[in-house]
């Protein structure tokens, strides 16, 4: 569907109409500014025609005080149309903001890895903020000054309808001039949040590759990739402030030119007396008061045009196609009936093939293996060959492109990915801890655990050593991704994670790389221990990980090649051989 501005206007619109009784409100306050906002030069008439010319004593007290009223009055009621149209904006801004979160953690993980991070952060810190702006003071000016330019314009009329018509002979070129400003301000709007993410981007790879920048000394490449873009940025929003600063003295001077030509016939009909002295100052009083309001009407215009643009973006992702959930609600059984006892295999891969979008070779090429309950196997073979691409099928990421994966019988397709998911417990490469509490990190695991399978899970980890020894143990808040730690204590974070969940399925992608070898025999142990009750699948270059493992499997270019025990493999002439020997640095080994 398109994107016009009416659709867009409509969209944000619902946002909005939940809060009905606050918009009745606002309205109304803004409907007593408008009647109030003509009645102080309508005050003008009185007090010079009765009271300066005619010398009038009688209702010399009377004026002042209905000024005082009408400004009090005035004041309440921009004081309520103020709170309540910000209260409404900003409840709409939080439900915008929260939508945008929660959809971005439902799309499926290939549309993520197609999106630069920075372009994500940048609808928080970017889109978001303009399209407050435009809900929160946008509208408010929008209603607010286009009742009260009615209400001044119906006072003038009153007055005196030929002065009127020709004030308004200049709206047309007026109108003309914002509508032609405003769609230059929209484009070079979008132009700037596209911008806006590349730059978001260059912060977010400065700060995670620190360490490679200062090594590599390639500061300055990487300053001069964010001058360029910043620079870009810079002149695109200055094109937009150049736009927005001509656009308001040229309507002020268009309207200017209407107000000396409307003193002037005002001067001549005063003079023909179809003009009073008093009509005629508070004629061109209330025709001064209408400036502000039309000052402000043309400057919101960049403001209304930043948003537009903004929720066109926004509303791109909401559309976006949220991961498919499989099943429906009636397949929503307990997850432990997807994983019920049987002698058939708990996985099976039949004729598998799959390819990552925009990659013209196969990641898996007609793969087919069996795996049966409380099993363990590695997986080995060459970077790129396919090993990855396993779990992030059995993980539900992906879809196959042909063949047929099946959990327990059933067709992978058809289980409910939160059951799928609830039955795994998952250590990737690299390992990704939050920036919370150690306790929370492993919380993530089960958000149900206890502080004594918390404790259990980090000392099977062989973590419980240096999380006895951190300042507020379980509780210290580890860093953005485990900064305040060393790679291989998130390593074992993570692994307690995985074991906290105490799921039928591991997946161990490369778990204990970061690990020495103490450390990967104690966590080697641990894992022994769960085998009873549980299948077990490592990804490992370190042939010592998957040594002990009941079958491996060795893949090569996205094909299953071999397949059997460490002692059998060992033996054959094949890849694992080779991986094997050059794990102990007997041959000269590169992989492809």
């Amino acid at each position: 569907m398109k994107k016009d501005k009416k659709y867009l206007f409509y969209r944000l619109f619902r946002y909005v109409t939940p809060y009905k009784s606050a918009i009745v409100i606002s309205v109304f306050a803004m409907v007593a500014i408008a009647i109030f906002e003509p009645m102080v030069p309508a005050l003008l008439t009185p007090l010079i025609d009765e009271n300066l010319i005619k010398n009038s004593s009688e209702s010399s007290w009377k004026i002042p005080l209905f000024l005082i009223i009408i400004f009090i009055f005035k004041g309440l009621a921009e004081y309520i149309a103020n709170v309540s149209s910000q209260w409404i904006a900003n409840k709409a801004i939080s439900e915008i903001r929260q939508d945008v979160f929660e959809h971005q953690l439902l799309l499926p993980l290939k549309t993520h890895q197609n999106e630069t991070p920075g372009r994500i952060t940048s609808r928080f810190l970017y889109d978001i903020p303009q399209i407050s702006a435009s809900l929160s003071s946008a509208w408010i000016i929008l209603i607010r000054d286009s009742l009260v330019l009615f209400a001044l314009t119906s006072y003038l009329f009153y007055i005196s309808w030929t002065l009127t018509i020709i004030m308004l002979l200049v709206a047309p070129p007026i109108a003309f001039l914002i509508n032609n400003v405003g769609k230059k301000m929209r484009s070079s709007n979008v132009e700037i949040q596209e911008a806006t993410g590349e730059l978001a981007k260059a912060i977010d790879q400065s700060i995670k590759g620190i360490r490679e920048i200062k090594l590599y000394g390639n500061e300055k490449q990487q300053n001069l990739t964010f001058k360029q873009v910043s620079e870009y940025i810079r002149k695109k929003t200055m094109h937009v402030v150049k736009l927005s600063a001509a656009n308001v003295p040229t309507v002020q001077v268009l309207a200017a030119l209407a107000v000396t030509v409307v003193i002037y016939v005002a001067t001549l009909l005063s003079e023909q007396n179809e003009l009073t002295p008093g009509q005629f100052v508070s004629f061109i009083a209330a025709m001064s008061l209408l400036f502000e309001p039309i000052r402000r009407l043309t400057g919101v215009n960049s403001v209304i045009q930043k948003g537009i643009a903004a929720s066109k973006s926004i509303f791109n992702l909401l559309d976006l196609e949220q991961e498919k959930t499989n099943g429906n609600k009636n397949s929503l059984m307990k997850a432990t009936f997807v994983f019920q006892n049987s002698d058939s295999p708990l996985i099976s891969f039949k004729n598998v093939v799959f390819k990552y979008t925009n990659q013209d070779e196969l990641a898996l090429n007609n793969v087919t293996f069996e795996i049966f309950r409380n099993e363990s196997i590695g997986v080995v073979g060459r970077s790129g060959s396919g090993k990855s691409t396993i779990f992030n099928l059995l993980s539900g990421f992906y879809k196959i492109s042909d063949g047929q994966i099946k959990i327990n019988s059933k067709n992978i397709e058809v289980i409910p990915l939160k059951i799928l998911r609830k039955n795994i417990s998952w250590v990737g490469q690299p390992v990704v801890l939050f920036d919370d509490s150690v306790k929370s990190n492993i919380l993530v695991g089960n958000p149900n655990a206890t502080d004594d399978e918390i404790l259990r899970a980090l000392d099977a980890s062989n973590s419980k050593e240096f999380v006895e020894k951190l300042k507020n143990k379980i509780n210290f808040s580890i860093g953005p991704n485990g900064a305040l730690l060393s790679g291989g204590q998130c390593q074992r974070l993570a692994i307690a994670r995985s074991l906290v969940r105490n799921a039928p399925i591991f997946l161990f992608d490369e778990a204990t790389s970061a690990l020495d070898s103490r450390s990967e025999n104690l966590i080697h142990n641990a894992i022994t221990k769960t085998k009873r009750d549980k299948t077990i699948i490592t990804i490992a270059h370190r042939i010592s990980t998957i040594k002990e493992c009941d079958r491996i499997f060795v893949f090569d270019s996205g094909r299953l090649i071999q397949i059997g025990n460490h002692n059998d493999l060992i033996q054959q002439d094949g890849m694992y051989r080779e991986l094997v020997s050059a794990s102990e640095g007997k041959i000269n080994y590169r992989p492809k």
